[in-house]
């Protein structure tokens, strides 16, 4: 169980607005083979810790959709680790930034902002120039060789 405060320490070090007791689950008390698994709103983290023969605690990490996709009955699993690795601070690190790269969204850019832009500085250079025609106090000269009232 020495893995799983290992796990702990690093979880509640790095993990401001999370708690271990809220969004952590232990499925196993066998101490050669425990499964933790994290929970987000979206997606469950499993966390498969071995102590393997060289006693340093091995951990595989796979994340699975809380939800089925619509049509299908389960849920695909997926690898963030594709091999057991120790678990140290590196690999915490790994799996951390492969669990951001996850939970964050996309976002949408809103096309209207862009389009208003382009047609504001569209309307902006014609009306400057529709507004130059009409000035009064402006030469002949100013004015484009077809706008000239002979």
């Amino acid at each position: 169980m020495a893995a799983v405060d290992q796990l702990k320490l690093l979880f509640d070090r790095d993990l401001k607005f999370a708690r271990w007791e809220e969004n952590a689950k232990i499925e196993s008390s066998d101490p050669n083979n425990v499964d933790v698994r994290l929970f987000t709103e979206t997606n469950e983290y499993q966390f498969v810790i071995e102590n393997g023969g060289t006693g340093v605690p091995q951990v595989t990490v796979t994340v699975r959709p809380r939800k089925p996709r619509a049509g299908q009955r389960e849920t695909r699993k997926r690898h963030l680790l594709t091999l057991p690795q120790p678990l140290n601070e590196i690999t915490w690190r790994r799996v951390l930034a492969r669990i951001v790269g996850l939970e964050l969204v996309r976002v949408q850019q809103d096309k209207s902002d862009a389009s208003e832009q382009r047609t504001d500085n569209h309307i902006r250079r014609t009306g400057q120039s529709l507004t130059t025609f009409g000035e009064p106090g402006k030469a002949a000269r100013d004015m484009p060789t077809g706008a000239r009232k002979s």
